[in-house]
């Protein structure tokens, strides 16, 4: 190794720099080194294959290959044949159930969102206030999903219901 040719050296200007053999010149006249890190052909590299179409390289993301345009397709099936049956059974339902899940998902989000909202305050509440304040809470929360929020979204959703009879 010539110590001369270093990176840095005082002495050689234009050490480390790359030589005229690796340097070629671009149509705009600026000078663009030369890097060739293509495989040897000579030493029996080869392009992988696809598996599923051969004579072709391989896919250059995952979304191209086969198995995952089966399985969206597949995914998409299952999800459409799930909505399908939800639709399926809404319908069939008769409209005193269909209430009665309405009102229960009423009350089961108005719960969770006041325990959510308990739980940012509860560290800062006195114990003998959070051992009162908190049942209320849920309480009024299950009462608001009940009497408040249940009979809005029915109305909102009555077209929706089935007839009664």
């Amino acid at each position: 190794m010539a110590l001369k040719n270093i990176k840095g050296n005082k002495k050689n200007p234009n050490a480390g720099k790359p030589s005229a053999q690796n340097r070629q010149t671009s149509t705009a006249g600026k000078d663009v080194d030369k890097i060739d890190m293509s495989p040897d052909p000579n030493k029996g590299y080869a392009k992988p294959t696809s598996p599923d179409r051969p004579g072709t390289a391989l896919p250059r993301n995952i979304q191209d290959t086969k198995a995952w345009r089966q399985s969206q397709a597949g995914l998409q099936n299952l999800w459409t044949n799930y909505k399908q049956a939800l639709k399926n059974s809404w319908e069939q339902m008769p409209r005193e159930d269909q209430e009665g899940f309405i009102t229960r998902l009423s009350q089961i989000v108005t719960v969770g969102v006041s325990v959510l909202a308990v739980m940012f305050v509860y560290g800062f509440l006195p114990k003998l206030i959070a051992i009162f304040a908190v049942p209320a809470v849920l309480l009024g929360s299950y009462w608001a999903g009940t009497k408040v929020v249940a009979p809005i979204i029915l109305l909102q959703f009555e077209s929706l219901l089935n007839e009664e009879f």
